[in-house]
């Protein structure tokens, strides 16, 4: 999932999720603005 994150255009950033989050089983991505 990370891979096709890193490649996606409409992606700006992302990163595994905090412990309370759901640690590194969860990936939080921030999309551009538009």
């Amino acid at each position: 999932m990370r891979e096709q994150l890193e490649e996606h255009p409409l992606v700006a950033s992302y990163r595994p999720g905090d412990h309370h989050e759901g640690g590194d089983g969860v990936t939080v991505a921030e999309l551009v603005s538009r």
